[in-house]
């Protein structure tokens, strides 16, 4: 009989991971010069899969793609197989397997991707990891490797050295555990208020740590192995296996525009190429975490990006103006996405993303964004303004503002008869807590919307919703209250659910839930 793993004893969360999508990792390709596989006709492996999580979301966007996983955990791939039975999925195969047995088994792929792995196995492993890569990977093909990075684990190494020792000396993985999150309430409790750095970083870190799960500590902090890198670290070894680095999964990670001005300044100063400009920029953030691409050394990457280099994408962005905003002058206006804000004065900014957020969920290609601004605007120089345009929407992308895509995501506004997306349903049914959107994120969503999207499945009208919230209501599966009183008439519940269905029909399509 197989000794269980330790991710059989604990397992991890099975969820998505926005970066590891072929949609981000296509983009980045084409951004540097690169003609990946469209995500809607891939392959894809992921060593770790965990319960597959990150893989089923994908597959059932894309059933003309192939998905392979594989995990060492026996437990997480039954439940994963399950889930793909659940689904009903033909483009899945889940395999309980160890990396080091993977070789040419199941041939080639577009994209590889390998999260919570790389820092977290032994050196052979680790070898073995991008010895695959490079192996399996076609050659436009991208990989996604992410790990712990150096400068910022020195503090968090420190904590995780103290619940280490100090859980070592018990057996269990629940006692592990509940004695590291002692030592996390100690430290949290009795590190003194002063202004030494220590003192500060070590609170910090501890506090941090006592708000994660579980799994999170144990797979994390009491791990035998956990080694972060410096990003040159891993540079080099990816070189020794002849890749080369292409990107951080996000790019707004990479450009030094998001530092202060005499900060860009000295940076531009000490580093002549994108590798030590990373590492550089990773000692000025002090960095944590790392979701490096890396691609094939033969690969000509084309590191220029212009305003061309956004004209194949479609785009999206769900930043909102004030209700008094004015668009087409100069007028400065701030949008705001929730997480970030843009301030511009520029008539072709500002009604590009005024027609972004108008069809938001939905994507709009460049193109199609470049013809509406300017029959808007109706410039004199409309080859001028299209580049203008163009080089302003890549900042946009630059700072995070602006999605683009190689295919639109699938997201769709409420219809008469609002369909939510069948991954999303086959999570409601499970009961899985963090539910994933058309967009590869998680989110938190509060019980009156999940009942709300559970209803949501193509065939009931807006007061058939309303009515079934009622009825749950009644039935005591929803609790509707005022001033702390429950409400029970039938006329009250209706009135209510009336009041904020509108909002909850926001919230689904701000979070990209619905497919109609």
């Amino acid at each position: 009989m197989t000794k269980p793993t330790p991710y059989d004893e604990v397992p991890y969360a099975s969820h998505a991971y926005p970066g590891t999508h072929p949609e981000g990792l296509s983009g980045m390709a084409r951004l540097f010069g690169m003609k990946p596989a469209l995500p809607s006709s891939c392959r894809v492996l992921e060593l770790g899969c965990a319960a597959g999580g990150n893989l089923l979301p994908m597959a059932t966007v894309y059933p003309n793609s192939e998905f392979v996983g594989i995990d060492l955990s026996r437990v997480e791939i039954d439940e994963g197989i399950g889930n793909i039975k659940a689904l009903g999925l033909g483009n899945v195969i889940l395999e309980t397997r160890d990396i080091m047995d993977v070789k040419d088994r199941y041939g080639t792929f577009d994209y590889i991707t390998t999260h919570g792995v790389y820092s977290w196995v032994p050196r052979p492993v680790q070898d073995e990891i991008l010895r695959l890569i490079r192996t399996l990977l076609n050659p436009q093909g991208v990989a996604y490797v992410s790990y712990n990075c150096f400068p910022g684990w020195h503090m968090r190494g420190v904590i995780r050295d103290m619940m280490f020792y100090h859980s070592s000396s018990f057996e269990s993985p629940e006692d592990k555990i509940s004695q590291a999150r002692a030592l996390l309430d100690f430290l949290a409790s009795t590190m003194p208020a002063g202004e030494d750095p220590y003192s500060v970083l070590l609170k910090s870190e501890a506090e941090f740590l006592r708000k994660m799960s579980d799994y999170y500590l144990f797979h994390e902090h009491l791990s035998p192995d956990n080694e972060p890198l410096y990003f040159h670290q891993f540079l080099k070894r990816a070189e020794s296996a002849d890749l080369q680095f292409l990107g951080e999964a996000t790019l707004t990670t990479m450009l030094p525009e998001q530092f202060p001005p005499e900060v860009r300044e000295v940076l531009g100063q000490i580093t002549g190429d994108i590798a030590r400009m990373e590492q550089y920029m990773d000692f000025v953030r002090n960095r944590t975490f790392r979701q490096s691409l890396v691609v094939h050394k033969e690969v000509e990457l084309d590191r220029t990006l212009d305003w061309e280099s956004v004209t194949s994408f479609s785009m999206a962005c769900r930043a909102k103006a004030p209700d008094d905003a004015v668009l087409d002058d100069v007028s400065e206006v701030t949008f705001d996405t929730g997480e970030q804000t843009i301030v511009s004065e520029q008539p072709l900014v500002k009604v590009a993303i005024g027609e972004m957020r108008r069809i938001w969920p939905e994507a709009l290609p460049f193109e199609e964004i470049s013809e509406r601004v300017l029959n808007t605007l109706n410039p004199e120089d409309r080859a001028d303004a299209r580049m203008t345009l163009g080089s302003n929407l890549l900042r946009c992308i630059a700072g995070g503002v602006v999605e683009y895509w190689t295919e639109a995501p699938f997201a769709r506004a409420a219809s008469e008869r609002p369909e939510c997306w069948s991954y999303t349903r086959f999570q409601l049914d499970a009961g899985i807590e963090r539910l994933t959107t058309l967009r590869h994120q998680t989110a938190d969503v509060a019980p009156v919307i999940r009942r709300t999207l559970s209803l949501m499945d193509g065939t009931r009208t807006r007061a058939e919703i309303i009515e079934g919230l009622s009825e749950d209501a009644r039935a005591d599966r929803l609790t509707v209250s005022q001033d702390d009183v429950p409400i029970t008439d039938e006329d009250a519940l209706r009135e209510v659910f009336g009041q904020v269905y509108d909002e909850i029909v926001e919230t689904v399509e701000e979070q990209s839930f619905l497919v109609g």
